[in-house]
């Protein structure tokens, strides 16, 4: 698929995903390419999932001749799609979709441990 067919299919944004999009800098060539390329998906609440790349499909992109521009700017965005296929909203990977991540895997190893070990003694106080 050329990168023309790919930015022809833009699916419907939310006006929140609209004021996110602006305050953040991410063009909508960006979104269309990650929406075409994304490899990862993760379930975030209320049916939504989140979409972005990985590393290797980032590199496959690069290899494929997309822009290095906007490659560059696809590593580290996230996709926040409902369940009809609206875009919700539009986020960067480190600063916001920590938030995301539910329980267990947000916990560092650290902390996992240490709950593991109040678990084996029978609960307690931190």
């Amino acid at each position: 698929m050329s990168e023309k067919g790919i930015f022809e299919h833009q699916p419907p944004m939310s006006q929140h995903a609209i004021a996110r999009t602006q305050q953040r800098g991410v063009r909508r060539d960006v979104i269309a390419l990650l929406m075409a390329r994304y490899d990862v998906e993760r379930l975030v609440g209320s049916g939504c999932t989140a979409l972005s790349c990985s590393r290797a499909a980032v590199a496959k992109a690069r290899e494929e001749g997309a822009a290095p521009s906007m490659v560059e700017r696809l590593t580290g965005l996230v996709l926040v799609v409902a369940p009809d296929g609206t875009i919700v909203t539009v986020q960067n990977y480190e600063t916001q979709f920590a938030r995301y991540q539910r329980g267990y895997a947000r916990l560092s190893a650290r902390e996992r441990a240490r709950k593991a070990e109040r678990r084996r003694r029978g609960g307690g106080q931190r």
